[in-house]
């Protein structure tokens, strides 16, 4: 059996980490500040990351979906109004799904779950669990809320209610607030929920890598899909070449089928001839230049009473 280390991220992350060290029946055998290790890291004890559960919402939500990934993408709309994280990119956790279809479903900020990694990767710590520190508690069977403290806050768990506040505002949240435990008594809360936390915030883009090796078919298909993406480029070099060939030889063929049908059926080309001017049945131009005969004169005389008179 593996011993476990429980790492409690501080709430400035340029802070030293406090751990707790248990043994493999859990009892706390090591306490202090986390120093940075170097070197292989220890396989033989387990590294949760405990982070400050006043930074982290829990809701007890009823999803419509019981895929994993789904059911974070709809906790992550109903929480986007009723958590602080507006101006920032939302991280969802999700529980297991319990026998009345409700979830449990935590929410934080991107940026501060990825501050607490780094810190613990800074002191060469290889996190396997993320929890919030409500979430070690114990779940009494009666419902009855189970608070301890934890440096100047306290953690509080009970049926469906998980959650972390100042002391002075206990007792305005719970009726009739429940005893805080300080202490060793703290430490042994903690260490009895810590081999069976309700939920693991290393999920999404956050889920760690499950460490197996790769098969044979694995292998083949990578493969496989490097060739395919090699091999797409020539491949439309190739298709376009072809295709513009065969425009090409649609384009030279075209004129070569008119004339020699019109030729050899006698019909006619698709271009008309041009029509002949007819002549023009007007005077020629040499009979409209000619001057004109004056028309002979006539041997009538005209009455007296009807000659022209000449004015005066």
């Amino acid at each position: 059996m593996r011993r476990t280390r429980l790492v409690f991220a501080p709430a400035d992350p340029q802070a030293a980490p406090a751990y707790l060290l248990l043994d493999a029946f859990g009892d706390v055998v090591g306490r202090g500040e986390q120093p940075v290790t170097a070197g292989a890291p220890d396989t033989a004890t387990a590294i949760v990351l405990v982070v400050p559960g006043v930074d982290a919402v829990a809701r007890w939500l009823q999803l419509p979906t019981r895929s994993d990934a789904q059911a974070r993408a709809a906790a992550a709309l109903m929480l986007a109004d009723e958590t602080a994280f507006a101006d920032e990119p939302l991280h969802v956790a999700v529980g297991p799904l319990e026998d009345d279809g409700h979830r449990l479903v935590v929410a934080m900020a991107e940026s501060r779950l990825r501050a607490w990694l780094d810190l613990a990767r800074i002191h060469g710590l290889p996190v396997e669990r993320v929890v919030p520190e409500y979430m070690l508690l114990p779940e009494l069977e009666d419902g009855t809320p189970v608070a301890v403290r934890i440096g100047d806050l306290v953690a509080v768990r009970g049926r469906r209610l998980a959650l972390a506040c100042e002391p002075d505002l206990l007792a305005t949240l719970l009726q009739p607030p429940p005893a805080v435990a300080e202490g060793e008594a703290a430490e042994r809360l903690l260490a009895e929920g810590a081999t069976r936390p309700g939920i693991d915030l290393r999920q999404g883009p956050f889920a760690p890598a499950d460490g197996q090796r790769p098969g044979r078919r694995d292998i083949v298909r990578a493969a496989a899909l490097a060739g395919v993406l090699l091999l797409s480029p020539i491949l439309l070099n190739a298709a376009e070449a072809v295709r513009l060939n065969l425009a090409a030889d649609r384009l030279e063929r075209a004129p070569r089928r008119v004339s020699p049908r019109s030729s050899r059926r006698g019909r006619r080309s698709p271009i008309p001839p041009p029509r002949p001017t007819p002549p023009c049945s007007g005077p020629s131009l040499a009979q409209a230049a000619a001057p004109r005969a004056s028309p002979p004169s006539s041997s009538r005389r005209w009455p007296a009473s009807t000659r022209p008179r000449r004015r005066a």
